[in-house]
């Protein structure tokens, strides 16, 4: 199973993808929007779940927009893959669990919304199982 991981921080998240390696997963690791997409324009259909953080920083594709410093970013990736990939899963990871995309975000179908402290890495693959396997089921 090939899933993206978007979150700019390179070091804690290493411990994330080693666990989903680990644990039979693909990952590819997109630091800011425009890596991100990049990977989507080059084969998003190929990505069976995508990890998004809710704060990063606006990278070219939305440089000119308001992203409240960073922490509106990712509802804008949020958007802009839910047009791309309608149907494939959204784990969202956030420390801002009250903002209004997030909130929204959380009301629709295949987003699960986790708190990024309270995600240790081997939790988090539970979490990515258990979203395939209710995937699967829907």
């Amino acid at each position: 199973m090939k899933i993206l991981l978007i979150d700019e921080d390179k070091a804690s998240m290493a411990y994330y993808i080693q666990e989903l390696k680990e644990s039979g997963f693909e990952v590819d690791h997109a630091r800011e929007p425009d890596a991100a997409f990049k990977f989507l324009d080059a084969g998003g259909t190929k990505y069976e779940l995508i990890i998004l953080d809710s704060a990063l920083p606006p990278g070219q594709k939305y440089k000119e927009g308001k992203t409240d410093t960073g922490t509106v970013t990712g509802g804008l990736v949020f958007d802009d893959v839910r047009v791309q990939l309608p149907t494939v899963p959204i784990l969202v990871l956030t420390n801002f669990p009250e903002l209004d995309w997030i909130r929204e975000a959380r009301a629709k179908p295949n987003v699960v919304v986790v708190k990024k402290l309270d995600q240790m890495p081997s939790q988090l693959v539970e979490t990515v199982r258990e979203m395939v396997r209710n995937r699967k089921k829907g």
